[in-house]
């Protein structure tokens, strides 16, 4: 029986769990100040106030003394690296720590992975990190000199629920062509052939449909106008496209269960519902042009999934060209584990990185 611990850490929360095998064992989600990452200066502080509440836990709960096969822990920001499980190393630890690809609380996860176990001889991996990248270099193509496009999706969600898909077609992953659409405070679509996310809409730059809390792809010389003529600084914009946009810019909220919920007596949010639904619908059939045919599969994921006032709006457009599978929510440290005990079992090649 293989051991593994997921640690998975998020701006105000840190999440653990304990499988075996896959079955997962125990869990938790420890809830922090949301003040208390932003008050601590330090990285190596923020690193040990983490560890503190990771081996608390595990002491509480009798999981101190385990000796578990391997630690599956978030990735952070890095390098841009292919999909897949990647071994933790010095590196590694380096760029994380050094912030020089972006400085977020999601760095330390290797680093504390690599601390408490690594240094102990058991093997720590990430999966599937936020910096994937597998795009085909027409994909890379912006239209304007200077500006490439990027993938920024959520890829261990996206892959986690096409390897669901590729089960339910009783097909490997690397055999399938599908299309994902991962939905929740951002959206993103993505074409998945042969095992790697080929493109992806960059819902965090300002691509493809309008999300709960981004803006999506608003006209651009009408943006350039509102930014002229509120005399915006460059923050204040970026903040408008990825954290106040989408319905929190029409509503005022981004809580779709209380936007679902109104929308029954008001048509006006009614209807910007149906909106998100239908750009959604449009960007998934868009990307079976990149695929070059109808997909083995359509995936609705994340957290919007849990509405079927959502998915079936999304499900009556694009239902005609693939079967259409509806996975709820989106569990990280299962995915995690999951590719941990894959390449446990060498399932899965372990990359190595370098700087």
């Amino acid at each position: 029986m293989i051991h593994i611990l997921s640690i998975n850490f998020g701006s105000t929360s840190t999440k653990i769990a304990v499988y075996e095998d896959d079955r997962f064992v125990l869990g938790t989600t420890i809830y922090h100040d949301s003040r208390q990452p932003g008050d601590i200066e330090n990285i190596s502080d923020r690193l040990e106030m983490r560890r503190s509440a990771v081996e608390g836990w595990l002491q509480e709960n009798g999981c101190g003394s385990i000796l578990f096969d391997a630690v599956a822990a978030r990735g952070g920001l890095m390098r841009r690296i292919p999909g897949g499980v990647w071994k933790v190393n010095e590196d590694m630890i380096a760029d994380l720590m050094s912030g020089a690809y972006g400085v977020h609380v999601c760095n330390l996860c290797a680093c504390l992975a690599y601390e408490m176990y690594g240094k102990k001889g058991i093997p720590c991996f990430v999966v599937d990190a936020p910096v994937t990248d597998e795009l085909e270099d027409l994909a890379r193509i912006s239209g304007y000199q200077g500006i490439e496009r990027q993938c920024y999706t959520h890829a261990l969600n996206q892959k986690a629920s096409a390897r669901m898909a590729a089960e339910k077609l009783k097909k490997d992953y690397k055999d399938c062509r599908l299309i994902v659409a991962h939905m929740g405070g951002g959206i993103t679509v993505a074409a998945h052939k042969n095992g790697r996310i080929i493109d992806s809409s960059d819902g965090l730059n300002g691509e493809g449909p309008f999300s709960p809390e981004r803006s999506g792809s608003v006209p651009a010389l009408a943006l350039v106008d509102e930014f002229f003529a509120h005399h915006w600084t460059k923050e204040q914009l970026k903040q408008r496209i990825t954290g106040a946009g989408g319905m929190v810019s029409y509503t005022g909220t981004s809580d779709m269960r209380r936007l679902v919920s109104r929308s029954k007596e008001d048509k006006g949010i009614a209807l910007l519902i149906r909106a998100m639904c239908y750009q959604i619908a449009k960007e998934i059939c868009a990307f079976a042009a990149v695929l070059g045919s109808a997909p083995d599969a359509v995936v609705l994921t994340g957290g919007l999934a849990h509405s079927p006032e959502i998915t079936d709006l999304i499900q009556e457009r694009v239902q005609w060209m693939a079967r259409v599978f509806v996975f709820p929510g989106e569990d990280e440290n299962r995915a995690l584990a999951a590719g941990a005990l894959r390449a446990l079992r060498g399932e899965e090649p372990v990359q190595e990185y370098h700087r």
